[in-house]
Order: C-alpha cells, then sequence, then structure tokens
C-alpha cells in the first residue's frame, strides 16, 4: 500500500511538472479589460490581455474568465486594469495571498462544466468562499458541480485541458482575484522509427495505409517493412513513408513533413514500390534520396515531433 501511494505521489508530481512545463507565462505585468456581461463565450466575463510580449502560453487575446472572490464588488466591468502579474494556479509558489485558495477544485469546475455559466460561477464562489445561492440558483447542475468537486482538491490539469492563471493585482486593494483559462498543450505521443511500427503492430492507428495510390493492409505495409528488395530504393523509401504516416496518425505535429509525405507519395505513384528503383539512377539521385533523408529525420524525431525514446 505504501508503495502504491508513493507511486501516485510520483504519477501527480509528474503531472503537474508537466502541466508547468507546458504553460510559459511572461514575467513581467500586463494589462487586462473585460468585456460585457454575460460574456459571448461560456465563461462568466471574457478578459481579453494586453502589453503581453511575444513569445509565450497567452497573448494579446481574449480569454474566458472568471472570478474568484464573491465577496469583493471592487471589479468594474468595462474598466482597465494594469500591472497584473501572470500566476500559474498550480505553482507551489504562489504568493500567500492565493495559497488559501482550493486551485485543485476550482480547476476541477473549469474542466467539468454543467450547466450554465452561472452555475459554474456560483460553484467556484462557493468553493472559494462560501457564497449561498438563491433558490432559483439552485439548480440541479451546481448542485451536481458542488457533489463533483468536493474531492478533487488534488486535481492537476492536464494535456488537453485548461489551467487556471491568474490575473494577480497585488494582496492590498486588488478588486478581484480573477482567472482566465489557457490551455494545456496536447501532449505530443513522439514519432517512431521503421522498427518501432513493425514491432509493434498493436499500435498502428489504421488497418490500412495508402501507398503511392495503392492501399495496403497493416500485414501487408509490415511485410514491405520487414522483406526489402535487395538494391531497390521504393522500398526504402515506403518504409519511410509508412512510418512517418503512423507518426501523424497518432497525432505528432506534421507541419514539418507534410510536403514531403505527398512527394513521397507521388514518387511511389510514378515508381511503385518493387519497380527497381536503384540507388545511382536518376529518378533516386534528383528526389528520391531527398525524400528518404527528410523522412528519416522526421521519423527519429529530428524535425518538428519528438522521438518516442
Amino acid at each position: 500500500m505504501k508503495k502504491l501511494m508513493v507511486l501516485a505521489a510520483a504519477a501527480l508530481l509528474a503531472v503537474n511538472i508537466n502541466t508547468q512545463a507546458a504553460i510559459s507565462l511572461p514575467p513581467g505585468p500586463v494589462c487586462f479589460s473585460s468585456g460585457p456581461y454575460p460574456s459571448a463565450s461560456f465563461s462568466y466575463l471574457d478578459l481579453t490581455l494586453s502589453g503581453v510580449p511575444a513569445g509565450y502560453s497567452v497573448g494579446n487575446n481574449t480569454y474566458p474568465g472568471w472570478c474568484v472572490e464573491a465577496y469583493n464588488f471592487e471589479f468594474s466591468v468595462g474598466a482597465q486594469y494594469c500591472g497584473a502579474i501572470l500566476r500559474l494556479s498550480t505553482d507551489a509558489g504562489l504568493p500567500s495571498h492565493l495559497q488559501s485558495i482550493p486551485w485543485g477544485i476550482v480547476n476541477y469546475i473549469l474542466n467539468n462544466k454543467q450547466g450554465t455559466p452561472e452555475d459554474v460561477q456560483n460553484a467556484i464562489w462557493w468553493f472559494t468562499d462560501g457564497w449561498p445561492v438563491t433558490p432559483a440558483e439552485n439548480t440541479a447542475a451546481y448542485q451536481s458541480l458542488l457533489a463533483a468537486a468536493a474531492s478533487q482538491g488534488s486535481f492537476v490539469p492536464g494535456s488537453g485541458d485548461v489551467v487556471a492563471v491568474v490575473l494577480d493585482l497585488g494582496a492590498v486593494d486588488a478588486p478581484q482575484i480573477m482567472i482566465i483559462e489557457v490551455p494545456v498543450p496536447q501532449e505530443e505521443p513522439g514519432v517512431g522509427t521503421p522498427g518501432y511500427w513493425k514491432n509493434h503492430p498493436g499500435a498502428w492507428p489504421v488497418a490500412n495505409i495508402v501507398l503511392g495510390g495503392v492501399s495496403y493492409t497493416k500485414q501487408q505495409a509490415i511485410n514491405i517493412m520487414q522483406n526489402p528488395i535487395r538494391n531497390d530504393k521504393t522500398y526504402n523509401l515506403a518504409e519511410q513513408l509508412i512510418a512517418a504516416k503512423l507518426n501523424v496518425a497518432v497525432g505528432n505535429e506534421s507541419s514539418c513533413i507534410a510536403d514531403t509525405i505527398a512527394n513521397a507519395d507521388a514518387f511511389l505513384s510514378a515508381f511503385p514500390i518493387g519497380s527497381g528503383v536503384r540507388g545511382s539512377s536518376t529518378a533516386w539521385q534528383t528526389l528520391g534520396e531527398d525524400l528518404l533523408t527528410e523522412l528519416t529525420a522526421y521519423n527519429e524525431g529530428l524535425l518538428c515531433a519528438p522521438s518516442r525514446d
């Protein structure tokens, strides 16, 4: 049991570290303003950032926003506030005036919304300030949110979730603690080489694959990778093309390799697998070799997607 608890704690720490690493925030102060109430998105208020330098996970854009303090009525809709420091709610080093807020529960609610934006906002206020709702506001969705979120104090957003980012105006005389939703980037599974894909048929996301306009079953494609014909470069190109297509199909970044994949397909359409293209041929020297080099680099994690290894 102790070992299981240690493993669970380690897993939670890993998720937290991944969230921290995936979200980059500017260190300096920024400005923000709110749109009219109700918001145009599923949120309590739309909050627009300004003065954000380039290169971070947030920009000078509009985000779904929420209020944290139920009993602080100083915030003015439409007003601009400057000097805000953006802080990740999962950061263990938050300033003391933000430490008592149940961020795990808040983040759980943001990722498991029910009912209306008012239901979500009231649920946040209940957990942050014990905010009582009126009989009309005591909806089934609100009660469901309270019941589901009550045990989620350790929740940490992961890949594909949203995380609350605090617009921190300081501990003294702040008009309100506001938060925005920032997406946590999808974690890429990583690319595999032809060797990976032919040895892990269960990991294939497709049952058939098209090469040069011809459809092959999974087993036929594996046979191509396992039994290349010596001195026929179409087999070398095909195995890298198979791996690249599978790497894209499982969700890896493909912007750097999309054109190469299309050109490799065109090459194998003109010179089908098994057509005996030699390394000394003009077709291979002028086009095929470069395609092979680019596909190999992608499949080894040297371009725009990381390696599985």
